[in-house]
């Protein structure tokens, strides 16, 4: 299922209680910054997602915050500082330095670093998209794939 709405709850369902509103998974692997996290969500508009509160604590307490991931494609054009990438489409994505990077082979994904990306590679990205300039990196990818290598 692909960019179409699910009717009821998903087996990703923290409780029965999606359509209220309140608390925020990022599904994948490896930790969000907090500082990154709270730009991403207090300056772009609406980001899907629970939160888990730890009910110990009397003060609302997060044990785990879940975001709806986002999807971004595209062929790398360069690879900046930072673990930057300006892709074909011209959005600069940033590499989160926990990230899941694999390379797609033809019978299984292949764990490897972000040195093996190369200008030419395909990718597809999971992570946040961020709402700043032209000039500021426009996607934060926590799990990246890449599709075709250039060094095929």
């Amino acid at each position: 299922i692909d960019n179409e709405e699910v009717e009821g709850i998903t087996g990703g369902a923290i409780d029965s209680h999606e359509s209220e509103p309140g608390p925020v998974y990022l599904q994948g692997d490896g930790e969000v910054e907090l500082r990154l996290l709270n730009q991403l969500i207090t300056n772009c508009g609406s980001k899907r997602g629970t939160v888990d509160l730890d009910p110990e604590i009397p003060e609302p307490t997060a044990k785990r915050v879940r975001l709806q991931q986002e999807r971004e494609y595209g062929e790398v054009l360069d690879i900046l500082d930072d673990r930057v990438l300006l892709l074909d489409n011209f959005k600069l994505v940033k590499i989160q330095d926990a990230a899941t990077i694999l390379l797609n082979t033809k019978y299984f994904d292949v764990p490897v670093d972000f040195d093996s990306i190369r200008v030419g590679d395909r990718l597809t990205l999971f992570g946040l998209s961020d709402c700043v300039g032209p000039r500021e990196v426009q996607f934060y990818s926590f799990i990246a794939l890449i599709n075709d290598s250039s060094t095929d």
